[in-house]
């Protein structure tokens, strides 16, 4: 009996389809709002204002939001050349010529190996981490004239 009585009861509830279901994208008044169609775009140049006397606003514009802004056409472009620069790693120069004086004068030991604590030793390199200075680099020196 119960059996019965449950089919029963399937048999007379809706079935489901696909005009029961709502869409999960519908289109809401908000999303209406924010993308308009061609006649509310018509509607909104209709209006009187700065942007309806044209027949078009100007490439770049977007006319409902036109008023007291700049267009997303006139913002400053992001270029990436240069991204991540002030984050970039700094290594104090050092030539060859610098470091035979040290030598020279006693101040580094050329028997012991040479590191950045042995240069650090010698108080006339000053590594500062805070100011992203992480080390030294060995340059040669040029002769400019």
């Amino acid at each position: 009996m119960p059996i019965e009585r449950g089919l029963q009861y399937l048999r007379q509830m809706q079935r489901v389809t696909l005009k029961n279901l709502p869409m999960p994208l519908e289109k809401t008044e908000k999303w209406k709002r924010e993308h308009p169609d061609e006649n509310t775009m018509k509607t909104i140049m209709s209006k009187k204002g700065p942007i309806s006397r044209s027949a078009l606003p100007p490439y770049g514009i977007d006319p409902i939001q036109a008023e007291g802004r700049l267009p997303w056409i006139l913002t400053v472009p992001k270029e990436p050349y240069y991204e991540g620069v002030e984050e970039a790693r700094q290594y104090l120069p050092i030539s060859l010529r610098t470091l035979q004086r040290l030598i020279d004068l006693r101040r580094i030991n050329p028997a012991r190996p040479i590191d950045l604590p042995v240069l650090c030793n010698t108080k006339l390199f000053s590594i500062q981490p805070d100011q992203r200075q992480f080390g030294l680099q060995l340059t040669d020196e040029v002769n400019i004239f």
